[in-house]
Parts: C-alpha cells; structure tokens; sequence
C-alpha cells in the first residue's frame, strides 16, 4: 500500500513538473517562434532544456529528444481534462503541427531536389562529354585587351573611373581561325588538358533543372536590388560588378571582414536584414547546386580550402540554412553554405586577364541567371557577352542558366556586349589576398588582440602582389 501511494507521489510530481515547464514553453515568445519556423529539433530541444532547469525538474526523454517527449506527453493529456490551462492545448496543437508540417516539408524537399539538380549524383558527369584541348604557346585572343566579336563596331575608348582599379584601352577583333574550339551555346563539356588530364573547366547547361522557371523572376529582381543598394567594384570596365561576403579591403591596404559597399540610404533600411537573407540564400542555393553536379576534386577543393582555414561561409544569421521563395517559403537546412567571396554581374565584362587564388583552391565558378536583348529579339553567339580561356583559343558561348567552372589563374575574359543584350549572373571564389587577409585576422584573433566580428587587421602586399590582383 505504500509503494502505491509513493509511486501515485511520484506520477503526480512529474506531471507538475511536466506542467510547469510546458507553462513556460507557452509563453515563450521564442520558442514558439520556432516552432512556427520549423526550426531544428536541436534548437528546440536546447530551449526545452533550459526550461525545465528554471523549475529544477529533469526530464527524461529517450536519446535525448526533450521535443519529442514533451509532444508525447501532451498528446497523453485528453482535451476534455479539467482545469488545464488553454496555453497548454495552444502548445500541444503548435508542437502536433510541427511534427506533422516537418514531415510535409521533408517531402517537399525531397521532391524539389530532385526536380532542380540538388540530389544529382556526381556520376552524372558522366554523360557530359570530354573534349582535349592543348595548351597554346601564346594565348588568344591576347591577354590585357578587350575582346570584340564584331569588326565593324569599334566602342570609344572607356572611361577611367577608379585610379586603384585595372584599365585596359586596347581592343582586339576575333580572329575564328585563331580559335581552338567553340562550345555551342546549347552544349555542355568537361575540357582537360591534352598532356596533363588536368580539367581546363567545365560548362554545365540546364543547371537548375525545372526549378529555374521560377528561381529566375526571383533571382533577377534580387541582383539587381543588390547592385541599386551597393557601390560596384572594378568600375573601369563594361557593365557593374559588386562584390557580397567578405572583403579583403582597399588595394593600398588589406583588411579582412564583412564588405563595407552598402550606400547610405540602404544602411539603416528596415529590409537590410531581409535582403541580405534572401541572398545569401540564392548563393546557398547556388553552392548546392554546384556541389551535386560540378566533379568532386572542383567541389573538394573549395571544402577542403574552408574547412582548413576555418574560413567562415556566406551565411549571415548562421543559421546553415537557405530558403527558397515557394509558397509557403521552402528552408534547406542540410546543404553547406557558400564560400564567403561572391560577386554579382549586370553587363560585365573584363579583359583577358589572370586571377590568384587561393592556395588549392584554383576553381571559380559563375552561373548565369538572365540572358536577354529587346523583346521576342533571338539571343545568340553574335550578341557577345561569351567566355574565353585564352590559355587554350577556347570561347564558350554564354546561356542562361549555363554553370561554368574554370582555373582563375588562366588568361580568361569576357567578351563586349551588343544590342544592348542584358545579362546577370553571379558568382564565387577564394583569391589569394582574401586567403592572406585572412590569416592576418584569424593570427590576431588566436592571439586575442580582438574579438571575432571586428575589422581592423591591416595586411601589407607588396607592389608585385598588388599589381597582380589587377592584371
């Protein structure tokens, strides 16, 4: 008869206790937020933790998973009990929801992923063909000149807006004969060197699938806010550059931290935050895509530069998640951020010039989102705006939602546009300024000289350096 009414004591403390940290879990303004948000068990779980300490009552959930027994324990309560406070059933609906709205989600993922590209096995290179090409004696078309597709449109000679930015005056008209090889604009193709075997770059056409009928409305309208909000970069040549992430500083003197290129009036924005979100998402996006199709030694040599470096991601709510702008708003939690150097372009074009890197890590990579010139006009090669590696007379004809990835330390440019084609893309990469800036910093934050976050870790380049973060 004791036992019975210990053990009667015992159910009786733990459902108090039950009730108590449940009370708290309802009116917490936080966990409720993300609930609604489908926010990671773990996170959840921790807040549960932290409740039920407040009222020094130790659950005893199975493995660990504080939500999963708080959500079989409210499931125990019937909803004709007495006296039960309604915050509790509100919980007891929002945390049934959950579970039943992540099971929903995990299937919208799994759908979507493979309908986009985000679960393609990285076999599938595969079936993209191989060509060998061979390394030229001289580059071409010529390295340090723009580069035109037509002879009988010479531009006026451009603009020198910015003294710390590269400037190049001369032009050069293409020669076909010259050329190694031109990839239609319909093709995809691994190219690799004759002699080495090693992989020149690679051109990946179609690269979000059926997901890009409306991931380029969205992307579209973001890059060009993106470039409206932000002072550009490289601004002596055609078209606009900006650059998103981190910064390496001003040429004359290297710092490392978050780019500091948003114009005032966007500074203290009320959707600053939003905006800012919403882009590193489509770079997530973006990485994702890349890491399901490009080869493995391309996507390994970005893992392996970051998780050597412990170089951060673009990822400014830490969160490790991107969100698709669906209806309801899909969230990918499972995919690694992207590199924290990106760029967006609006109509640029660059000389047939050199790139550093990052040491082991020789590869960028842009994808192209929006592709157009004047209403119902045809785009095609003759529009201009193509890809060259000179290294190897190779141009690659530009498309829409065309992915390339090259060796940045080759000769390579882009080609001037005509009949006002318009195009937008965006890209990723890790330069050898950024890798050294880096180093500087996280040197001094070993150290403790400051705290992670700050920017002010000076890092002197020699001329030489300087000068070829410009060719």
């Amino acid at each position: 008869m004791h036992k019975k009414r210990v053990a009667r004591a015992v159910k009786r403390s733990e459902r108090i206790g039950c009730i108590h940290v449940c009370e708290l879990l309802a009116t917490d303004a936080q966990f409720t937020k993300l609930l609604a948000t489908h926010a990671q068990i773990n996170d959840l779980n921790d807040v549960i933790q932290e409740k039920s300490q407040i009222v020094n009552y130790k659950l005893r959930p199975n493995k660990g998973n504080y939500l999963q027994f708080i959500h079989s324990w409210l499931g125990s309560l019937q909803t004709t009990t007495k006296n039960l406070n309604p915050s509790l059933q509100t919980l007891r609906d929002a945390v049934r929801s959950y579970f039943n709205d992540s099971k929903v989600q995990q299937r919208r993922r799994q759908r979507l992923a493979n309908s986009i590209g985000l679960n393609a096995a990285r076999n599938s290179q595969q079936e993209v063909k191989v060509i060998r090409l061979r390394r030229l004696t001289l580059p071409y078309p010529p390295p340090k000149h723009n580069i035109l597709e037509r002879d009988h449109l010479i531009p006026e000679k451009p603009e020198l807006y910015d003294y710390t930015c590269g400037y190049c005056t001369d032009f050069h008209i293409i020669n076909e004969d010259q050329l190694s090889y031109t990839l239609p604009m319909t093709e995809s193709a691994i190219f690799v060197d004759e002699q080495t075997n090693k992989i020149i770059t690679v051109v990946l056409r179609n690269f979000a699938k059926d997901g890009f009928r409306w991931i380029k409305p969205w992307a579209t309208s973001l890059l060009r806010d993106t470039v409206q909000r932000r002072y550009k970069s490289q601004r002596n040549g055609q078209g606009d550059l900006v650059r998103f992430g981190v910064s390496d500083g001003p040429r004359h003197k290297r710092i490392f931290g978050w780019v500091r290129n948003l114009k005032q009036k966007y500074q203290r924005g009320n959707d600053r935050k939003e905006h800012d979100t919403a882009l590193s998402s489509l770079f997530g996006f973006f990485y994702s895509l890349f890491r399901a199709q490009m080869p493995e030694e391309i996507v390994m040599a970005f893992e392996n530069a970051i998780a050597k470096s412990n170089l951060p991601r673009l990822d400014f709510e830490g969160s490790g998640a991107f969100t698709l702008p669906l209806n309801p708003p899909l969230t990918f939690r499972a995919h690694p951020m992207a590199p924290p150097e990106g760029y967006i372009g609006i109509n640029f074009a660059k000389n047939i010039h050199k790139d550093t890197h990052w040491n082991d890590c020789p590869y960028g990579c842009y994808w192209n989102i929006s592709r157009e010139q004047g209403q119902n006009q045809k785009v095609g090669i003759e529009s201009g705006g193509n890809f060259f590696i000179a290294d190897y007379g190779l141009r690659i004809a530009n498309s829409e939602n065309v992915c390339v990835s090259w060796q940045v330390s080759m000769w390579h440019g882009t080609s001037w546009y005509y009949d006002g084609l318009r195009h937008i893309g965006l890209a990723f990469l890790l330069t050898r300024s950024t890798e050294r800036a880096w180093a500087k910093y996280d040197e001094c934050l070993n150290k403790k000289k400051f705290v992670d976050g700050e920017l002010m870790t000076d890092v002197d380049l020699s001329e030489d350096e300087v000068e070829d973060q410009t060719e």
